[in-house]
């Protein structure tokens, strides 16, 4: 159990980091190399897809550990 709750705090460590990531090179590609492009064309899209989903799992995985903490 120990273990489970130690990689649940190691993943969320993770993808607080992808989410950094993925939020820079957003504002970069959006700001520095795009400056005229359309926001909902296809890298765009796979951007806020990949945002989307790294915060959904930190959610997911934030909550399984509260839930877990409070049975034990």
């Amino acid at each position: 159990m120990k273990e489970e709750n130690i990689n649940i705090k190691y993943q969320n460590k993770v993808n607080l980091i992808f989410i950094i990531l993925v939020t820079i090179s957003f504002l970069l590609y959006r700001f520095v190399f795009d400056r005229n492009g359309d926001l909902f064309s296809f890298n765009y899209i796979t951007m806020y897809f990949v945002f989307l989903a790294l915060v959904l799992s930190s959610l997911y995985n934030f909550v399984k550990g509260k839930i877990r903490n409070k049975n034990n």
